[in-house]
């Protein structure tokens, strides 16, 4: 259900979650200044903190609903007309995150600070405070953890299954390969490769 069948100049709140990430959303200036007076601890995601405080910063008489005119005061109060935002801005921003998000099954902030984003196909995403992330996806046979750099460079590749993990280590470009390791879970065997 889109949250924005209540009205063209209000947004339903309610149904907004956490896992909004920057990259979604880069290449418009107004709604990467509105994305960024949210993202307090500046992870390039929106966590479950984040999305709760916007809700209150946003819905000023808590009764769930955005209208435009509380947007408008949220972008005087933080400064967003300074960045060309206005409330219309804010609103279509706000319509346009149910979109970004509707695969979302949920997210979660671990204690080290990296959030947890849990998607409707079983997969999930762990990013880390320093923009750095994991993917995670697993099916009958596999389990299969892939780290990359904030700049979406592949570093690493871990594929477990019931008998085998096998470690990939990449170079800088994300495609050479640097060292591979295959262990044997049941016997222990360890193999250990490294490439020039």
């Amino acid at each position: 259900m889109s949250i924005d069948g209540i009205g063209k100049n209000k947004v339903n709140l309610t149904q907004i979650k956490a896992g909004l990430e920057f990259k979604t959303i880069q290449g418009n200036t107004k709604n990467e200044s509105i994305f960024k007076s949210f993202d307090k601890d500046g992870n390039g995601v929106l966590d479950e903190n984040e999305v709760n405080n916007l809700k209150q910063s946003v819905d000023k008489d808590n009764d769930g609903i955005a209208t435009k005119k509380e947007a408008g005061k949220f972008v005087k109060e933080n400064g967003l007309k300074k960045q060309k935002v206005k409330n219309k801005d804010l609103i279509n921003f706000l319509k346009q995150y149910d979109t970004n998000t509707e695969n979302v099954k949920e997210s979660a902030i671990l204690e080290n600070g990296s959030v947890e984003i849990t998607y409707n196909d079983g997969t999930s995403k762990i990013i880390n405070p320093d923009k750095s992330y994991e993917t995670v996806s697993n099916n009958e046979t596999e389990k299969t953890t892939n780290s990359y750099t904030q700049d979406d460079v592949l570093t690493k590749s871990k594929v477990e299954t019931e008998t085998m993990t096998t470690e990939t280590t990449y170079a800088s470009d994300g495609k050479t390969l640097q060292k591979q390791t295959i262990q044997n879970n049941e016997t222990k065997t360890l193999t250990q490769t490294e490439f020039n």
